[in-house]
């Protein structure tokens, strides 16, 4: 959602199309240059990253299941605790387990736009 901060009055909605949505999918970060968005979808399944012209409204997923896309590893927490979640959801590898993985999740666009580090 494009808010005008001076009316705060909503300028523009983006609406991803259901053929960029994975089941499991959740667009999380998001950073900004030159026109676009660059938003991560961490989705337990077939992770990407989605590219928004915020002109034209287009959305594409590039580097879908890359494997620098995948998590590797667990999560662990302070005092290496492992991460458990209540529900099972598939794993890097498809299978159900209730570990937690977070996969592309940080992201960042250099100034001059010639790079994009996640």
């Amino acid at each position: 959602i494009r808010i005008d901060l001076k009316t705060n009055r909503v300028r523009r909605t983006y609406q991803a199309p259901a053929s960029l949505i994975r089941e499991y999918s959740y667009f999380n970060d998001m950073r900004f240059n030159r026109g676009k968005a660059y938003i991560t979808d961490a989705a337990s399944m077939e992770p990407a990253l989605v590219v928004l012209d915020l002109k034209t409204g287009q959305m594409r997923r590039v580097l879908n299941n890359h494997p620098s896309m995948i998590a590797a590893r667990r999560m662990y927490a302070d005092g290496g605790r492992l991460i458990r979640m209540r529900d099972p959801i598939p794993d890097p590898k498809g299978q159900m387990t209730k570990d937690k993985y977070v996969n592309v999740d940080q992201l960042e666009v250099s100034p001059d736009g010639r790079w994009l580090y996640y």
